[in-house]
């Protein structure tokens, strides 16, 4: 990343329909910060998922297509070649902005804040709290025209996330 002896990173976590996308896009805007939007490098690159998968950038890049989104080559074969770990997706993606702080978004990363906090210890990390309410009456409105959100245990899902979020603050 630009102007920096060292790396800076910057993550945003946060419960489903609690406002992490809104939030990232305003950080977005400013020409020091490039985030990527959940492309949940984080949960597919930890050593016990590792062992279930032999190639984690393949496993992570097939539910969102986040190579695709972010720009990067499309294929996992080719991009595995440049990109080792995670953090070289954060470097390149905020060097193509010449941004200072690289990272991510994702309502993922909160179950992994332990990991992340270990592994980028210098890291600034926002995690989003929201009335638990509001949260479940965004998810109720969501699941209307999105079926992802109609899927089962959605609202305990979010209530748990929210819990393990207010437990990290």
């Amino acid at each position: 990343m630009s102007s920096s002896k060292s790396p800076k990173y910057l993550f945003v976590a946060g419960v489903f329909r609690s406002g992490t996308s809104m939030l990232y896009a305003s950080l977005n805007q400013h020409p020091a910060i490039a985030l990527m939007y959940e492309p949940e490098l984080q949960s597919h690159d930890l050593p016990r998922r590792l062992f279930l998968h032999k190639n984690w950038l393949e496993n992570a890049n097939a539910w969102g297509k986040f190579l695709f989104r972010h720009g990067f080559p499309a294929y996992p074969k080719e991009a595995a070649g440049h990109f080792h770990c995670p953090e070289d997706f954060y470097k390149a993606y905020a060097d193509r902005k010449q941004a200072i702080y690289g990272g991510e978004k994702s309502p993922l990363l909160l179950g992994f804040l332990p990991n992340l906090v270990e592994r980028f210890s210098h890291a600034k990390i926002i995690t989003i709290s929201r009335n638990p309410a509001a949260i479940l009456h965004s998810i109720q409105q969501a699941a209307k025209s999105a079926r992802w959100f109609a899927r089962g245990c959605m609202l305990e899902r979010a209530l748990y996330g929210q819990e393990k979020c207010s437990m990290t603050a």
